[in-house]
């Protein structure tokens, strides 16, 4: 998959439509009743941006940068998206926590892909308000708790943290 990102795929403007499909369904999680999609969509999550990226830098090198301000406003309301999936109360709905632990188990592997189209400034802006979230619902239980764990562990592993 990743040498067909790199080396043949040429959707210079596939960046719109999957950052508005994913957000849509980031919006919708709370109202679905089957969660499948949402968590199918979720542990996918790390091929979702390798495509949203490669796509912006075909489109940014074609045009040489424009809407470079609304392809960053459009990440910055993805995450907000995101955030809100993590805020949302999962004590009575099973199906939404397994939704919110395959967000918490994907979301650092994007942090590499990110660095490509934002400073890592930003990319740690994100990564921090989606942690930050994780603190809002302790009720959730130890096997959620134990991905929140192992999330920070997968973002302090990430290229966030390598100072080199």
């Amino acid at each position: 998959m990743d040498a067909y990102i790199q080396k043949h795929f040429a959707g210079a403007l596939a960046y719109k439509e999957l950052i508005r499909c994913l957000k849509w369904y980031m919006d919708q999680s709370s109202e679905l009743i089957r969660q499948d999609p949402i968590q199918e969509t979720m542990r996918a999550l790390e091929y979702i941006f390798k495509f949203i990226v490669r796509s912006r830098l075909l489109y940014s090198r074609a045009t040489g940068g424009q809407e470079d301000d609304d392809f960053h406003v459009s990440v910055h309301q993805l995450f907000t998206s995101l955030r809100v999936v993590l805020n949302l109360d999962a004590q009575h709905a099973d199906t939404l926590l397994f939704s919110q632990a395959a967000l918490l188990s994907s979301f650092p592997a994007i942090f590499e892909e990110l660095l490509q189209v934002f400073s890592l400034q930003e990319v740690c802006e994100e990564a921090r308000g989606l942690l930050g979230c994780m603190s809002s619902s302790l009720h959730a239980g130890p096997s959620t708790d134990a991905e929140r764990l192992q999330s920070v562990a997968r973002t302090v592993d990430s290229p966030l943290f390598s100072f080199s």
